[in-house]
This record gives structure tokens, C-alpha cells and sequence, in this order.
């Protein structure tokens, strides 16, 4: 029987080649292949750990010697000896799973039968679990959306540089990108959510008028003052689409919330490259711009196949709400 197999990583295919000739039960072959220099495969090498009793022991909370420890290896196919007043363990070639020590004493904990193992108290300090302020806000907020007739949408985090920029008229911002990206849809975390919501609503634009969603969702913009050089904000995003929307709905739908939470908020008339000019206003808690909301421009929509009004709204909620 002639045994091949195809992939991407060499790694990956050695190790399913050495299960299927190994599982075939037969006498095996290597074969030989010209690539950079002659390679044999399958690769049949084994790979050595060492163990010391006081370390098993230890971690296992066992009292055992080193001849106990080698059976219970040996009862899951796994050989060892004494060297050097070591244990030397010796891993099969298709033992993928045992990376580290730890995965040995995993294996020695099955072998020796959890059941067997004294109960010992462990004298913690016991807490209890809660749902965190954030958590409570956001699905706070989530039921007064829904309240109000909204549908919560669940987009992805993951998108493209063209939805998030290049169709919302934008320039490029701080934007954290994926290393080798398998596709370019899917190369940049959100700086925003509305985009993503506009691609929602793209794809459900033949229900019934007028259509009302939201999230509340994380984004995350590159920040060197941070520790991890990266910023997570928690923003809140609606629309509403339908031939007679304006900025009014917009507006009466925030201020419910704003109002709701009993926070202070002034609206003032800004430009942004994304709304009509003149309609639409910055949200401003204590003298900073926490969002927007606004009718969006036709030539936007049109990027993303919407051919009715919009307005639509976006806020950072994590450090006014909370």
C-alpha cells in the first residue's frame, strides 16, 4: 500500500503519515524525496524527557519511587529507565500531544487513576463570582435598545482597511492589522463599528421599513502610551434606515439613553467626511467628544448597496457610563 499525503506544513503531514502507517499494522518503508536535498519520510525519531521523583512527587502530591513511575509510564505505552539517577522517558514518534514535563505528569496521574488520589483541602481563600459593571451596562443598554425597537447585530470584529476607510471617505487611522492575513476582508481590527452595521444592513435592506439595529461592541486603536501599545474602547452603535428618517430619529433615540443613565451632554454641529454636512452633531460629555450622530451621505451608502436614508449614531460608553 502506497501512502500519501498532501498538505501545507511539513510538520503536520510527517505526523499524519507516521499515524496512518503505524495504524496499517504492517512492515513500513520509507520512501525517499528529492526537495533541497534527499529527505527520508515517514521521520520514526523519538524524543527524550527526564523526570526526578521528587518533581513528580511534588506536583502530583504522590509518594512514590522511581520503579512505580516507570510502570505507570509503561501502562500508557510510554517507555522509561533509570539514568543517572534519572528517569528517562522515551516519547513515541506519534505522541504529538506530550509537549512538556506537565504532560507526562498528566499522563502518570491517568495511569495511577484519579480516583486513587487523596482529597486534601485546599485552604483557599474561597470568592464569589459577579458579573462586572461592563458587563451589566452593556446589557443594560442592549434591553433599552430593544425597548425601543431595535434588533441587536452581531458583526465581525475583524474586517477590511476598504469598509472601515475607503468607504466611509476616511483616511487611514491607527488601526491594528493581522500578520498574514488569509484574505483582505479580514486584515484589520474595527476602529469603528458603524461600517459594520452599514454591511448588515446592506444585507437585510429588503425588510420591512423602517430598520432599526444596534451593537454594543469593543474596538481597539494603536496607542504607544499603553502597556500593550493597544487601546480597547467599548462603543454603542445604531441606525435607522427608511424613506422618511432624519436626523430628528437619530437624535430622540440617544437622548432616551443619555437621558436614562441622567447624564449632562451638549450637541454641537461638527463636520465629519461620512455625514451630510449640517446634519449631523458631536456628542459632548464635560467638554469631550464621546461620538456622533447624524444622516449619513448617499455616496456613502451607495458604497454599501443602501439606496434609502440613514442616520445613525455612535458613542463611547466606557468612560462616561460607567
Amino acid at each position: 500500500v502506497f501512502v500519501e499525503v498532501t498538505g501545507f506544513d511539513l510538520k503536520t503531514m510527517d505526523q499524519i503519515l507516521k499515524i496512518i502507517s503505524i495504524e496499517l499494522d504492517g512492515e513500513i518503508y520509507k520512501v525517499k524525496i528529492n526537495d533541497n536535498g534527499k529527505k527520508e519520510f515517514p521521520i520514526f525519531s523519538t524524543r527524550k524527557f527526564y523526570l526526578t521523583k521528587r518533581y513528580v512527587n511534588k506536583n502530583l502530591g504522590l509518594k512514590i519511587n522511581e520503579s512505580e513511575i516507570i510502570n505507570l509510564l509503561n501502562k500508557v505505552g510510554i517507555d522509561a529507565r533509570i539514568v543517572n539517577k534519572k528517569i528517562e522517558v522515551i516519547i513515541p514518534p506519534i505522541r504529538f500531544d506530550i509537549i512538556h514535563d506537565f504532560d507526562l505528569l498528566d499522563e502518570i496521574a491517568r495511569a495511577y487513576n484519579f480516583n486513587n488520589f487523596e482529597l486534601i483541602d485546599t485552604k483557599t481563600t474561597q470568592t464569589i463570582g459577579e458579573i462586572s459593571k461592563k458587563t451589566l451596562l452593556k446589557e443594560k443598554i442592549a434591553e433599552l435598545m430593544v425597548g425601543q425597537g431595535f434588533i441587536e447585530a452581531s458583526p465581525f470584529s475583524i474586517t477590511s482597511k476598504e469598509d472601515q476607510f475607503d468607504k466611509m471617505n476616511l483616511e487611514e487611522k491607527n488601526c491594528v492589522k493581522i500578520k498574514n492575513p488569509l484574505s483582505k476582508n479580514f486584515s484589520i481590527i474595527r476602529v469603528w463599528i458603524l461600517p459594520e452595521l452599514l454591511k448588515v444592513l446592506s444585507n437585510n435592506i429588503e425588510q420591512k421599513q423602517p430598520i432599526k439595529i444596534f451593537e454594543v461592541g469593543d474596538v481597539l486603536e494603536l496607542n504607544e502610551n499603553k502597556w500593550n501599545k493597544v487601546e480597547h474602547k467599548t462603543h454603542l452603535c445604531f441606525l435607522i434606515c427608511g424613506e422618511k428618517t432624519t436626523y430628528t430619529n437619530g437624535r430622540q433615540y440617544l437622548e432616551a439613553i443619555l437621558d436614562y443613565f441622567k447624564i449632562n451632554y451638549n450637541l454641537k454641529e461638527i463636520e465629519h467626511r461620512s455625514f451630510i454636512k449640517g446634519r449631523v452633531a458631536g456628542i459632548f460629555v464635560n467638554g469631550k467628544q464621546i461620538g456622533f450622530v447624524g444622516e449619513i451621505l448617499p455616496e456613502i451608502l451607495y458604497n454599501f448597496k443602501v439606496y434609502y436614508p440613514v442616520t445613525a449614531c455612535e458613542i463611547e460608553i466606557e468612560e462616561v457610563f460607567l
